[in-house]
């Protein structure tokens, strides 16, 4: 199984996101070699943090050369889903800390 994680902030429409990353999958990644007909591409609700959701994007591959192929594809669709429909993404830990920096005393 190629599968690709996402942590999105809460107050966005996760089940319409849902909708649009397996119609996407379905569309750009299904049709690709290496990926298997049976079962459909999937989404599933993997963890519930204090600030965020976190998703698996799941799409059935043959074997292991063809999930690596297939993943950073699905990276790159993602990416550009998340632009154009202006989903927000839960910062990176070290975003945050460039963009709240605390200052600590020399030791």
């Amino acid at each position: 199984m190629a599968d690709v994680k996402l942590e999105v902030k809460y107050g966005v429409d996760n089940e319409r996101i849902a909708e649009l990353l397996i119609a996407t999958m379905k569309t750009y990644i299904v049709p690709m070699d290496g990926v298997l007909s049976a079962p459909d591409p999937n989404v599933r609700y993997t963890k519930l943090d204090s600030d965020h959701l976190d998703l698996l994007v799941e799409v059935p591959v043959v074997d292991l050369e063809a999930k690596l192929d297939i993943e950073n594809k699905m990276r790159q669709i993602i990416a550009k889903l998340i632009y154009e429909h202006g989903m927000e993404l839960k910062e990176s830990e070290e975003s945050e800390k460039k963009s709240n920096p605390r200052w600590k005393p020399d030791t």
